[in-house]
């Protein structure tokens, strides 16, 4: 059974400003931390210690689910919205081929792609930090 997650942990996840945000996403500073990119980056921040503090003693598996909910949720629904996001986190720089995603159907769709990546890769880091003995968990799983 995991271990519980300490408090502390959470609240210096929630800590984090958007440029630390960006930096552990691996992508570029959003332009303001009110702008486009950077309501990416808190949505994703806020979601993953909302979950955290639920469920302090979870699991891996729990979190799969919960990282691909959080990471499809992070881009706006609404197109301009997404592609000033994208703009704002130079998302272009994204390889959407990574994730299987060979042929992506329209400009505006593998815009939403490159954004998901960036926010899953967060979403991921972000919980890693937080929990880094379920990384040892998912390598056994492996073997």
């Amino acid at each position: 059974m995991p271990a519980t997650i300490d408090p502390a942990t959470i609240a210096t996840i929630e800590d984090r400003t958007v440029m630390a945000l960006a930096r552990i996403a691996d992508c570029a500073d959003p332009d303001a931390e009110d702008s486009p990119g950077a309501r990416v980056l808190t949505y994703v921040r806020d979601r993953v210690a909302e979950c955290l503090r639920d469920h302090p003693d979870g699991t891996a598996e729990h979190w799969e689910d919960t990282r691909y909910e959080i990471a499809d949720g992070a881009p706006s629904v609404y197109t301009a919205k997404a592609w000033l996001e994208f703009v704002d986190l130079a998302a272009w720089q994204e390889d959407p081929t990574e994730i299987g995603r060979e042929q992506v159907g329209d400009l505006t769709a593998a815009a939403r792609v490159c954004l998901y990546m960036i926010a899953d890769r967060l979403a991921e880091a972000l919980y890693r930090e937080a929990r880094p003995e379920d990384e040892d968990e998912d390598e056994d799983e492996l073997l």
